[in-house]
C-alpha cells in the first residue's frame, strides 16, 4: 500500500491564513501597548531585532540594554530570554508566580498588560542590575 502525503499550504485553508493574521495584529497590538506602558514609543514594538533591544532596555534599563545580544547564543540565549521576560513582568507588579507564567507565555502576559489598566510599569532594579552594578 502507498501513502501520499499532501503538503498543506495556507493558500489551501483561508481560515488558517485569516486566524494567523488575526493572531499576528493582536500580538502586534499587545507589544504596542506594553511598549508605550514602559514610556517607549510604540512603533518601535514591530522592527524585529530593534524590539529586542528595546524590551532589554525596558527590563535592565538603558546601561545594559547591550544584553539582547545573549539571546543569540544557544542555549544561554533561551535561558536568558526566560529570565528577562520574568524581570520585564516583575516590572509591570506581576507577583513571582504570575511572572514566570509569563515568562514561559508572553503573549498572554502582554495581552493582559495591554488591555488591563491596572498594569503600571515601575522603575525597580533587577538582580541583574544589582549584581553588575556591585
Amino acid at each position: 500500500m502507498q501513502v501520499i502525503f499532501k503538503a498543506h499550504r495556507f493558500s489551501d485553508n483561508p481560515i488558517a491564513l485569516i486566524i494567523c493574521l488575526i493572531v499576528f495584529l493582536l500580538n502586534c497590538y499587545a507589544a504596542w501597548k506594553v511598549f508605550e506602558k514602559a514610556d517607549e514609543e510604540g512603533w518601535k514594538a514591530i522592527i524585529p531585532i530593534y524590539n529586542a533591544y528595546i524590551y532589554q532596555k525596558i527590563t535592565f534599563g538603558d546601561r545594559y540594554a547591550w544584553t539582547f545580544i545573549l539571546f543569540f547564543i544557544p542555549y544561554l540565549g533561551l535561558v536568558f530570554a526566560l529570565y528577562s521576560l520574568y524581570e520585564m513582568y516583575k516590572k509591570f507588579f506581576f507577583t513571582d508566580f504570575g511572572a514566570i507564567l509569563g515568562a514561559f507565555f508572553p503573549y498572554i502576559a502582554n495581552l493582559y498588560i495591554a488591555f488591563n489598566d491596572d498594569c503600571h510599569f515601575s522603575e525597580r532594579n533587577t538582580f541583574l542590575n544589582d549584581f553588575l552594578d556591585k
